[in-house]
């Protein structure tokens, strides 16, 4: 391994046009020592003085090949240098050196991972301890946009290199990515994380998209005939609700689930985003689902039942081994897999057997021997609890309105 690094060194100065100045060793940046497949690890230093330039190479540990080896102007490195840990990667352990002669040479190893460490932006996976976010801010932390506006944030750091990142790119779009300035467009109603580094430090911004204002023409006043008098303006009873108000303000993307969405806010079975928002189109997970279930029709006892993947302390613990204990959810070999989506078939699946437990008369549908939801799908259908309006596809993950759409429509059979 190091036959092959001093190799490729040597081969890069004997290459290179300048003379290299053997001086204090390179302070390299703060870094992290995990990194998943298509993650960055970021370079960042001033170079020795006199030196113009410095060659960069990661080693696998295990088998001593080569991974990367390139040569950066000294400036590069001083504004930050991003490498992309590449799919192709084996899983284990790398050597990272920056050096700028054979003598002068500044070296960390970290690791591979097949899943994604949560550095700041990052997402999935289990994590190493993250670096503190010091070093970097930003202008704000929250903020409010609607459809149509654009907003311009600011980054403040130890160093002039700045990244952007989101979470959701199909919600927004972030121009001026690497600079200190980015401007924010919304493309869809919902919420969206930024994250901004500087260095291994990061700051976040958590968005909130909400539908475009609606503004009424200006009207001309009305004239009054001379010596009218003005009438009394029609007093509103006080504490009186407003009818057919929405919970949410962007329900009208999806009109078919307001009526659902709105009783089922009403009764304490979901929640909003934040801002006003539900967020319609925003995928659900499987343990969001079963909490939603479990709160809808009042199940309750959890014992004898665990998973691998549920803790005491997990927020959806409760909901989830509630439903597992009722015969209401099955994990796979041990696990429940939370936070993955549930499709739109496993949430008739589930609200399927939900009701032949309450006992409200479902009609009868085939089973399929090759599609374990045939049954389920066929039978909600014909009760219409799946309908077309709600474009169900059976394989597709179910949003917030289509689960809503389907609990609600569920809950009417047993009442």
């Amino acid at each position: 391994m190091k036959k092959l690094f001093i190799l490729a060194l040597a081969l890069t100065l004997a290459l290179a046009p300048v003379r290299f100045a053997f001086a204090e060793e390179f302070d390299l940046e703060p870094i992290y020592d995990v990194y998943g497949f298509g993650e960055q690890i970021f370079i960042c230093g001033n170079a020795p003085a006199g030196v113009p330039a410095a060659l960069i190479t990661i080693v696998e540990s295990a088998t001593g090949s080569l991974k990367y080896n390139v040569s950066f102007m000294a400036s590069d490195l001083r504004e930050g240098i991003y490498i992309n840990v590449e799919s192709g990667w084996a899983l284990g352990m790398y050597e990272l050196y920056v050096s700028f002669s054979e003598e002068n040479v500044s070296s960390f190893t970290f690791e591979v991972q097949e899943k994604r460490a949560d550095h700041g932006g990052s997402s999935g996976g289990g994590s190493k301890q993250d670096v503190t976010a010091t070093g970097v801010s930003i202008s704000q932390s929250e903020l409010l946009l609607h459809l149509g506006e654009t907003a311009t944030v600011t980054a403040s750091g130890d160093r002039s290199s700045f990244k952007w990142t989101t979470d959701d790119a199909d919600k927004i779009i972030i121009a001026g990515a690497n600079t200190a300035e980015a401007t924010i467009t919304p493309k869809r109603t919902g919420t969206a994380t930024v994250w901004v580094y500087c260095g291994n430090n990061y700051a976040t911004l958590n968005i909130t998209i909400v539908p475009a204002e609606k503004k009424e023409p200006e009207k001309e006043p009305e004239k009054k005939p001379e010596n009218e008098p003005e009438k009394e303006p029609d007093k509103q009873p006080e504490n009186e609700p407003e009818k057919d108000a929405d919970s949410f303000a962007d329900l009208a993307s999806a009109p078919w689930a307001r009526e659902a969405i709105n009783a089922l806010a009403a009764g304490g079975i979901v929640s909003g985003m934040g801002g006003g928002i539900f967020a319609p189109a925003d995928g659900v997970t499987r343990a969001q689902f079963v909490q939603m279930t479990v709160k809808a029709f009042g199940f309750s006892g959890k014992e004898g039942v665990s998973f691998t993947d549920v803790s005491d302390g997990d927020w959806f613990a409760d909901a989830v081994l509630t439903a597992a204990a009722n015969g209401v959810v099955n994990g796979y070999d041990g696990r429940f897999e939370p936070a993955s989506p549930v499709t739109c078939r496993d949430a008739a699946v589930i609200l399927h057997r939900v009701l032949k437990m309450k006992g409200a008369a479902v009609p009868e549908a085939a089973a399929s021997a090759d599609d374990y939801s045939a049954e389920a799908v066929g039978s909600l259908t014909a009760a219409g609890v799946i309908t077309g309006e709600m474009s169900f596809s059976p394989l597709e993950g179910a949003s917030r309105a289509q689960s809503a759409y389907m609990i609600y429509g569920a809950l009417n059979l047993v009442k």
